[in-house]
């Protein structure tokens, strides 16, 4: 079953093996399937989303359940985030709780929480891969400050 949501100058395809439906409140549950999410704000790749089950809280929230999280191309993916719950805000927004970061099939990182957020904020966390440094994972700060001039006599 194939789900396309198109809106917000972006589109999303949900997949699964059954959907749910209540058709008193217009929820739904896709069961055993994947998400794709299109690129927005600093995120530059697609996401994609395997889960046991997703569901939809309200029109701002999805919630997975049982998921694996990565923005690699390749099938089997080289990286990749396996979590017990995943939250998909509409904004672009991801967070993910009892998680294992994955490179291959080795257990890298355990991350009890991690937020990831769409839009630059004061801490922004970055994952990604270059050639001269490899895969890597980094936080930026912004930091202000005033120059000072040094005081005369």
């Amino acid at each position: 079953m194939v789900y396309s949501r198109i809106g917000k100058g972006r589109e999303d395809e949900f997949r699964g093996e059954k959907i749910l439906i209540d058709l008193d409140s217009y929820s739904g549950v896709f069961i055993d399937g994947s998400y794709d999410m299109a690129p927005t704000g600093t995120l530059q790749r697609s996401m994609t989303f395997a889960f046991q089950s997703l569901a939809r809280r309200g029109s701002e929230l999805s919630v997975l359940e049982d998921a694996r999280v990565t923005a690699c191309d390749e099938s089997p993916p080289h990286y990749h985030i396996r979590a017990a719950k995943v939250w998909l805000f509409e904004n672009g927004d991801w967070a993910v709780s009892n998680a294992t970061l994955y490179v291959g099939v080795v257990p890298l990182l355990w991350l009890p929480f991690f937020y990831y957020p769409a839009d630059e904020i004061i801490f922004h966390p970055a994952i990604g891969y270059a050639s001269r440094e490899g895969s890597y994972v980094q936080r930026s700060e912004e930091h202000t400050s005033e120059l000072q001039s040094p005081n005369t006599i």
